[in-house]
This record gives structure tokens, sequence and C-alpha cells, in this order.
């Protein structure tokens, strides 16, 4: 190895073990800046302020959950829900575990219309 290389690899290698040292020791600092930063804000200012963005966010979800989404299957919630434009209504079924909606579209032969509790299944209610 020439020696311009093995002083440039040295020099590297001096240069890593430095940064490894510092970080180390917990030198590094990171600016936060808030998001009302430059503005007086009282405490109670802010909890209104973050009050309304939650109920702005809440708002636009009213789901109504109801018993089965299908006679043959204990522990089903559904919800009626518009897809499309123009929208169609369908009932969901909703997974609780999670944020995923599932719409029955798998084709049946003799598929019930109304649950045991009255509601109907897919648009075969008017």
């Amino acid at each position: 190895m020439d020696l311009r290389r093995f002083v440039a690899v040295l020099a590297a290698v001096v240069v890593l073990l430095l940064d490894m040292v510092s970080l180390s020791f917990g030198n590094i600092v990171f600016d936060v800046r808030h998001k009302f930063a430059g503005r007086e804000c009282s405490l109670s200012a802010l909890k209104a302020h973050d009050a309304l963005r939650h109920r702005r966010i809440l708002s636009a979800v009213d789901l109504p959950l109801g018993g089965n989404g299908h006679p043959a299957d204990a522990g089903l919630y559904f919800a009626k829900i518009g897809l499309g434009n123009p929208s169609n209504e369908y009932y969901v079924q909703v997974d609780t575990g999670s944020d995923i909606l599932w719409v029955n579209c798998a084709n049946c032969k003799r598929c019930p219309t109304k649950s045991d509790l009255g509601v109907c299944f897919f648009n075969f209610c008017n």
C-alpha cells in the first residue's frame, strides 16, 4: 500500500473513531421547535386547540354498529356505509380488531336477504 493511501485510510479511521466516541458521550443536540413557537399561548388555549382538532377528526367518523353481519356467523358487527359515486348503500362487516371494513362481495346461491335481527343484506330490501 502506498503512503498516500495509508494516510487516507488512517485519517478516515481516526475520524470514525472520534465520531463514535462523541456519540457514546451523547453530545448530539437537536434543535426542537414547538408548533406554536413565537406565539404567547396559555395551557388552556393549547388544550382548546387540541380538543377542537380531536372533534374535527372524530366528526368525520360516525359508524353506528349493529348486531350480527350474517345470521350464521356469531360475533360479527356491521355498519351501513355508502360506496361509489353515486353512492350505493351497503352493510359492511367491521373488524373490531383493526381499522378494516369488509364488504361482502362473494356470490352465493340461496343467500339470505335479512339477518335474524331484520337487517337487510346488500341491497335486497327496499
